[in-house]
């Protein structure tokens, strides 16, 4: 399937979700909003709540964007599940989502122009937190007002993805994430992390 914006490219978004199904079924909306998702792939950790169901209420509302829906018999967690996830997967290009992080309109759009002009295999957004009774243009104005936590807009990182850097720097990629296909035929996500 073709992405519905001819200049974009096809791309996969990944969701490891873990009892959040109320979650989940408030933020899929603003996936498969996005101009060039062609597939949404739902990776259930043996949740106790079922997300198929939540998947079900969208099947008829997803801009023709498919569905697929993965279920581990057991506890793996997320980075067994974001791999699992891509390796089922066939866009050109994979977006690692959460159950629990909402887009804005057109994000992923960005992402991937931001990845052309620097000729980057992978493009992290930023993310704003939205507080309990916060408006999401209140969170913006907070974070943009520097009284908000230190984050980085723009710019270029070059570094190779291992547990420490120079002077025992730890490098992690933003969990929300536009990843090249090809960078996974040489790195994966360590499924022994225990972290999100």
């Amino acid at each position: 399937m073709k992405s519905p914006v001819s200049e974009l490219p096809e791309v996969s978004v990944v969701i490891p979700t873990y009892n959040r199904a109320e979650s989940l079924r408030r933020v899929l909306p603003s996936y498969i909003a996005q101009d060039c998702v062609t597939e949404i792939v739902v990776v259930d950790d043996c949740s106790r709540r079922d997300a198929w169901t939540v998947l079900k209420e969208f099947s008829g509302d997803t801009r023709g964007a498919k569905l697929v829906y993965l279920r581990n018999e057991r506890r793996l967690l997320q980075p067994r599940c974001r791999n699992a996830g891509v390796k089922a997967s066939t866009g050109e290009y994979v977006f690692m989502g959460e159950d629990d992080v909402e887009l804005v309109d057109g994000h992923i759009k960005m992402l991937f122009e931001e990845m052309r002009a620097y000729k980057a295999d992978i493009a992290a957004g930023r993310r704003i937190e939205v507080w309990d009774g916060m408006r999401p243009d209140e969170a913006r104005e907070y974070a943009d007002s520097g009284d908000g936590l230190p984050i980085l807009e723009r710019g270029r990182i070059d570094a190779y993805f291992e547990r420490k850097g120079e002077a025992g720097l730890t490098w992690q990629l933003h969990a929300n994430a536009l990843i090249r296909r090809e960078v996974f035929d040489v790195v994966k996500y360590d499924d022994w992390y225990r972290g999100t």
